[in-house]
C-alpha cells in the first residue's frame, strides 16, 4: 500500500535538474502523478533562470 500519497515519478517537494528529468522521462511515458485526495492532473514546469524542473499538480 502506498502510504506516501505519491503515484509514479516525481516529488513536488524536490527540484530536479534538467539531466535528471531527461533521464527519468526518456525511460517510459510520463506516469500519472497525484496526491491522495486530489484529482489534479500532472504538471511539469522548467525554470530557465534556476535551470531545473519540478513536478506539481493542478
Amino acid at each position: 500500500m502506498n502510504t506516501e500519497g505519491l503515484i509514479g515519478f516525481g516529488n513536488h517537494n524536490k527540484q530536479y535538474s534538467a539531466e535528471e528529468l531527461k533521464q527519468a522521462l526518456s525511460q517510459d511515458a510520463l506516469t500519472n502523478y497525484g496526491v491522495l485526495g486530489d484529482s489534479g492532473s500532472p504538471l511539469f514546469a522548467f525554470d530557465k533562470q534556476k535551470i531545473n524542473g519540478s513536478f506539481g499538480n493542478l
